[in-house]
């Protein structure tokens, strides 16, 4: 893993400017370009990346969400509808990108949003593509939207090898998080990666980091260690103490 530590002045300029340049990079070369995004703290750097995106044929990139609450579409706490405020989706989708909505109408239920998506991401990911991740770490050790499990057997059974999407709903004993009905990408899914870009920034995020380094705590209780499997394909971008 490479972490790059800025300022905080300075960091979701540059870190904009990094995911700029690492997504023009893959649109310039032979392969197709699938992209998925987390919302949270992204969301400011997306809207930094709006302005500097220069104008181009974006036809080659197919592009997502990460993760999603299962709320109503438009809704404010839904991880698309905030993405959508920072207007990058309208630009990749302007200029030619593909947009995979997760709530695609909300007549239709958990199961079979996420046997669309799970399909879709897999039809993608069969072929040659680049493959770019935001991710985030939570203060509890999660990143995207998978969540800390109770024991290991709920972890497995929640994200199945088979699966690169999925849809579950957490119990309060075993988190704070207040969104637990959700979707996700899987371990297996980011384990896909070619290029994952993580934003963890505040004091909240330090020990985050340093427990992905250090630790080899299990996934059920750290789903965050997960990213050690790919981990020369990872970049940290945080402040600097």
């Amino acid at each position: 893993m490479r972490i790059v530590s800025l300022h905080p002045n300075e960091l979701v300029r540059l870190t904009a400017e990094y995911m700029c340049s690492r997504l023009l990079a893959a649109l310039d070369g032979k392969r197709n370009v699938f992209l998925l995004l987390s919302a949270g703290s992204w969301v400011k750097i997306y809207s930094s990346m709006v302005p500097i995106l220069p104008t181009l044929d974006m036809s080659k990139l197919t592009f997502g969400l990460v993760d999603e609450r299962y709320v109503p579409k438009g809704y404010v706490d839904s991880n698309e509808q905030q993405i959508s405020e920072s207007e990058l989706i309208r630009k990749f989708v302007d200029q030619g990108a593909t947009f995979i909505p997760t709530i695609q109408d909300s007549q239709i239920d958990p199961a079979t949003i996420v046997e669309l998506i799970d399909s879709l991401y897999k039809q993608i990911l069969s072929k040659k593509v680049h493959f770019i991740l935001t991710l985030g770490l939570g203060s509890d050790g999660h990143t995207a939207g998978i969540l800390p499990s109770s024991t290991s057997n709920v972890f497995s059974s929640r994200f199945n090898d088979d699966k690169l999407f999925v849809y579950y709903q957490t119990v309060p004993e075993e988190t704070l998080n207040p969104h637990r009905k959700r979707f996700t990408i899987s371990p297996s899914c980011i384990q896909k990666a070619d290029e994952v870009i993580i934003f963890a920034a505040g004091a909240e995020k330090k020990p985050i980091i340093d427990h992905l380094f250090y630790s080899s705590e299990p996934a059920h209780s750290f789903p965050a260690g997960i990213l050690r499997t790919i981990s020369d394909k990872v970049t940290i971008y945080t402040d600097k103490e």
